[in-house]
């Protein structure tokens, strides 16, 4: 029976109890981060954490623990779950408040840590690639839900979702209200043309992925030319690579779009590259890591 954390306790997930006034249930009032573990070891947490307490204080919840407490109940976690391979959400809501929209007397946000078994992507789909559609649902308008807080409000990529598996897609691509690429319904999207990496820009409204961020960044450092920019869905399709990425999946191939294949049909040669480069950056940050606790003990 694995446990899983809930307002100060480790209790059997059978046993965990929400009420029904938390207003995470009733108005999607809160936010969450996923993350990956590997061996033991919660992949990129700090800047999740950094993510979740911007998110929560633009919303004006106070979370009830500081970074270092959330980080050492998430490892306690692991270690009672007995997990080293782990899928973890970490979940914030405002917590019990008077019926109505107003959040005042909202004094005790619920904070929820789940812990399970992590169910890997298959492999089929980093070597064979696999198809996105771009949906009819438009992200959200940045100026009515801001989308770099990763609220509770998802309806919006539940749509776009539904969307994409009536048609057998694995993700669902999502335009703004100009019609420019913003991102899946849990992923962010990377074109690859004549040799340059190409992201749309978060002014378009689209939420900044912690793997997003880090493939910029490996980009950089090994130069290979990328930039933030925007594109239509008639650029997304000509594309000559294309890749979608988030804190599960890393870094996977996308060969077809709305049934078109992209190029060839196979994983792009940057694309390949870029997916072996974040696997080293984990490689390299579970070996600091681990060098770090070594020294301390």
């Amino acid at each position: 029976m694995g446990k899983i954390f809930l307002n100060g306790e480790y209790i059997p997930k059978e046993e965990a109890k929400i009420s029904v006034f938390d207003r995470g249930f009733l108005f999607g009032d809160g936010l969450f981060e996923t993350m990956k573990a590997y061996k033991g070891i919660p992949l990129m947490l700090e800047k999740h954490l950094d993510r979740l307490f911007n998110g929560a204080e633009e919303m004006k919840i106070v979370i009830p623990y500081s970074r270092g407490e959330l980080s050492k109940i998430i490892y306690i976690l692991l270690e009672i779950n007995q997990l080293k391979e782990a899928y973890l959400r970490l979940t914030v809501t405002r917590g019990v408040g008077k019926p109505g929209l107003d959040p005042k007397g909202c004094e005790h946000p619920t904070v929820l840590i789940v812990a399970s078994q992590l169910t890997p992507y298959p492999e089929e789909a980093y070597v064979k690639g696999w198809e996105v559609s771009v949906v009819e649902t438009l992200r959200n308008h940045p100026q009515a839900l801001k989308p770099h807080i990763k609220s509770l409000n998802f309806l919006n990529n539940i749509f776009a979702r539904i969307e994409a598996s009536e048609v057998g897609s694995f993700e669902g691509i999502m335009l703004n209200h100009s019609g420019y690429v913003t991102e899946g319904t849990v992923s962010n999207v990377f074109i690859v043309k004549n040799e340059q990496v190409i992201t749309p820009s978060l002014e378009l409204g689209l939420l900044p992925g912690i793997v997003r961020e880090e493939v910029l960044e490996l980009c950089i450092r090994n130069g290979i030319k990328s930039t933030e920019g925007k594109f239509t869905m008639t650029e997304l399709e000509a594309a000559d690579e294309c890749f979608i990425t988030n804190s599960l999946a890393e870094v996977l191939p996308v060969v077809k779009v709305n049934g078109n294949t992209i190029n060839t049909g196979k994983p792009g040669l940057i694309t390949r590259q870029i997916a072996k480069l974040y696997k080293k950056t984990i490689d390299d940050y579970l070996r600091r890591f681990l060098d770090e606790r070594t020294m301390d003990n």
